[in-house]
């Protein structure tokens, strides 16, 4: 796990090493294990890095011997067959996961991607061809940012690099930010800076002598209709794919954990962790972390992660939030988001990031589980009339042999899990210089879940039915058919306690006064001192303090209002 960046001079001329050095420094949290930078011609390549596999020869830029230079950014979980398949093809260097996509590159050309089971950020230079080619994983897992203007093309792991180094401008979008207000991320590719984009979840664009010769999107997805399929053979191949996803996933030379929720996907990887372990090292404990808040009558699994750690002999950490890590806390992970994600999980996924950092170099999580296997209460009948008004949302990544649940799992597969889940899971984790991994985001997973009948995705009022079914019968210490709690964080408690001072904080910021009208500013007052009325208004404080931390970080970003695409 690593940070990259990257600029081709279009018109030629050597990159600014003094940029590229910033770039560096601005990506040094995402790999505090060392950088490296490559120059040639008109590209510049930069990369920090975060060591998990092969700690002493997987230090990049890496150059193929046939030239080709390599920044990457995640990990790709087949990078054993690859060497298998390739070892009579390609001179491999290192043991390093790293090198198997040069290999690709070096055997299949531009089809090197198609190869790759894992996630990543990919920036790589061929000086045979003048190319640049950047490509980002079909889930969106690892995040990808780019700027594209007539003078250069750069490319960063996080927007900052591309503003740090001065490629691209830090003026801010208004109407993108609106966006956060209303549902709590900014979605598309759009970031909060019209001079930047994110790639779209596996796009890959080619660049030839600093033009762009081709962009294309691997899907994350299946277009096939729903399969028909038994229960009991789709229960044996659910166990199959989940073993094998979670193994691959804990394939490092580090040691892992698991954020352990006590729900039903985090709890999923538990049982398989434990059965796996049970091949591999019956002495050695599984770590898991698990939050809680200091609020009556907040969301509280405790009891069920005991539960499952206890039956699957993990040791589990219990994570405290209150109040003061809510005061102490927030500002420092608004300040720290460039893509702004008023997903009020962030604050506890930070504190157990921070915590886990401690002892752990890799987690696994469970993202996905949800959209995959139709968790979410959006997706049970009573929603269809609904669907149907937001039809239009998802028109763009439809297929004929959808069904209606297909269509509504794939809007969110395309729309909330990389713009929120995924940018907070990344943000929070490669802060504290720690990588998370997601199990349920695999191909192969994919292509066995997002295909089940409905019927095994929903059953009356159950989601996830399927993967429910198989947790009882492996684990039934851990409920899985009890009612879903949902995880809320008490945003609400804590901010009404001081809603005066707030509320004063938000009708006169900047940034507050250029989102809202003067009629919702004067309901702001009114609204914060009850608990329902201060949540509704989080997404105002939480994007006061991160326009507020963007000035502290040495520059006022300029506002623009731009319409919406």
């Amino acid at each position: 796990m690593c940070g990259i960046g990257g600029v081709f001079i279009k018109k030629g001329g050597p990159p600014h090493h003094g940029a590229l050095n910033k770039m560096c420094m601005a990506l040094h949290s995402r790999g505090p294990d060392g950088d490296g930078v490559y120059t040639d011609q008109s590209i510049g390549l930069v990369h920090t890095r975060l060591s998990i596999i092969d700690s002493e020869g997987g230090h990049q830029p890496m150059i193929s011997p046939k030239g080709a230079v390599l920044v990457f950014n995640g990990e790709i979980y087949n990078y054993v067959e690859i060497r298998n398949t390739l070892k009579d093809l390609y001179p491999f260097q290192t043991k390093s996961d790293t090198e198997t996509i040069l290999a690709l590159y070096d055997v299949y050309g531009l089809d090197f991607v198609n190869h790759l089971r894992g996630m990543y950020a990919i920036g790589l230079y061929d000086p045979t061809k003048n190319r640049l080619v950047i490509a980002r994983d079909p889930f969106g897992i690892k995040p990808l940012y780019i700027t594209d203007i007539p003078s250069h093309v750069a490319f960063a792991s996080e927007p900052k690099a591309l503003i740090q180094s001065g490629y691209a401008s830090d003026t801010i979008d208004i109407s993108a930010l609106r966006s956060v207000v209303v549902q709590n991320y900014i979605p598309g590719v759009r970031s909060p800076y019209p001079a930047i984009q994110r790639l779209q979840p596996g796009e890959i664009l080619v660049y030839e002598h600093g033009i762009k010769v081709s962009s294309s999107v691997r899907p994350s997805i299946s277009h096939a209709p729903p399969r028909i399929e038994d229960e009991e053979t789709a229960l044996l191949h659910l166990e199959k794919t989940l073993i094998d996803c979670v193994d691959v996933h804990c394939r490092s030379d580090v040691g892992y954990g698991i954020f352990l929720s006590g729900g039903v996907d985090s709890s999923t990887i538990t049982q398989v962790l434990s059965m796996i372990g049970k091949q591999r090292s019956p002495d050695r404990a599984i770590q898991s972390y698990t939050a809680y808040f200091d609020i009556a009558g907040s969301s509280d699994e405790r009891s069920y992660a005991k539960a499952v750690a206890d039956s699957t002999h993990a040791h589990l950490h219990e994570v405290p939030f209150g109040k003061q890590d809510f005061i102490s806390l927030l500002p420092q992970i608004a300040a720290y988001m460039d893509d702004p994600v008023a997903d009020y999980a962030i604050l506890p996924t930070w504190k157990l990031a921070a915590v886990a950092a401690k002892e752990q170099k890799v987690v696994l999580c469970g993202e996905g589980g949800d959209e995959l296997f139709a968790g979410y209460g959006r997706y049970r009948h009573r929603w269809w009339k609904e669907w149907r008004k937001r039809k239009k949302a998802f028109s763009d990544i439809k297929s004929p042999h959808w069904s209606r649940l297909q269509r509504e799992q794939a809007n969110d597969i395309g729309e909330y899990l990389p713009n929120d889940l995924l940018i907070k899971l990344d943000t929070c984790l490669m802060a504290h210089g720690l990588e998370g991994r997601t199990p349920f985001l695999d191909q192969s997973m994919s292509e066995f879940a997002f295909t089940l009948p409905d019927n095994l995705k929903l059953d009356g009022k159950t989601g996830k039915y399927l993967l429910k079914k198989w947790l009882d019968s492996k684990l039934p210490e851990s409920k899985p058919f009890r009612k879903k709690q949902g995880f809320t964080v008490p945003v609400g408690h804590w901010m009404c306690e001081d809603a005066r001072n707030l509320s004063d904080v938000m009708i006169h910021h900047p940034l507050i006064t250029e989102l809202l009208s003067r009629s919702d500013l004067d309901l702001i007052p009114k609204l914060m001192p009850t608990i329902e009325g201060a949540k509704q208004c989080w997404p105002l404080l939480y994007l006061a303090l991160w326009y507020t931390g963007k000035q502290k970080n040495g520059h006022t970003p300029h506002i623009i209002e731009t319409l919406d695409s």
